[in-house]
């Protein structure tokens, strides 16, 4: 539902994270399933990253929806075969089935009609936000008005919504999209400099005369994000190395059989 990778562990780690440790999981297994799970918002649809890098490399955001959800799917497959091969290998890892069924019974038992219905709306969330941009009936920017609507009818239902909640709401939403706003501006100007004086040519020309198959160049471009990620937020990443990539994808691409979508 929050489609950002921050937004996913902060909540996971509110939520989840309590509640595994309560129940015996490793402290390093259940911080590292919580912190790699947020990998999944970025994939998964929706997908705020997906969105910002369809605007810079002018690709259709509903094409990258679609083709992220796969990938997304199979990561989590992953993770889930990885956790299970691990407390196998090391059972103290984390509890059996057994053990939680008996520590969760009760909690079974007193999850109320209104937690149910809780759990019914989010998917419902998702599946009206997804739902209205797969069927053609939104764009992705309607979609998101579609998301804040049913976000507000979601907390109105459940008693949540006041003055409080949306002033906070709203707060934070004019301060990321600050935040954004600057760094467009700033990676803007960072491109138009970067283009005048030739550089999108010499990137071009340097990837071609690496003589690299496309996975070499790919891998090349992943090393390039591995070390900006290290101390760049996602964002500034995306507005200063796609207007640089994607040139380079798009003149390569009958050569290489790449795909700006891919």
């Amino acid at each position: 539902m929050s489609g950002v990778m921050g937004g996913e562990i902060v909540m996971l780690g509110l939520v989840a994270l309590p509640q595994m440790l309560r129940l015996g999981y490793d402290e390093k297994l259940a911080i590292g399933v919580i912190c790699a799970a947020g990998s999944l918002a970025t994939l998964i649809p929706p997908s705020i990253i997906m969105i910002v890098y369809g605007l810079s490399a002018d690709v259709a955001i509903g094409d990258l929806f679609m083709a992220g959800a796969a990938p997304g799917i199979m990561l989590a497959t992953f993770y889930g075969v990885f956790v299970v091969l691990r407390c196998y290998a090391n059972p103290s890892l984390a509890p059996t089935a057994e053990e939680v069924a008996q520590m969760q019974s009760r909690d079974v038992t007193e999850m109320t009609g209104e937690k149910r219905l809780a759990v019914v709306m989010c998917i419902a969330l998702i599946a009206c936000v997804m739902g209205s941009i797969y069927a053609g009936v939104a764009s992705v920017t309607e979609a998101a008005a579609v998301g804040v609507f049913g976000a507000l009818l979601v907390a109105l239902v459940r008693n949540r919504f006041n003055w409080t909640m949306l002033q906070e709401a709203l707060a934070g939403t004019m301060s990321t999209v600050g935040t954004i706003i600057w760094l467009i501006l700033g990676a803007v100007a960072f491109v138009g400099i970067y283009n005048l004086i030739g550089g999108a040519d010499f990137m071009r020309s340097l990837f071609a005369g690496l003589g690299l198959s496309a996975m070499g160049i790919i891998f090349v471009m992943m090393g390039i994000l591995i070390v900006l990620g290290t101390f760049m937020e996602w964002i500034a990443i995306v507005f200063i190395t796609v207007p640089v990539f994607a040139p380079v994808v798009e003149d390569l691409a009958p050569q290489l059989g790449m795909d700006p979508t891919w």
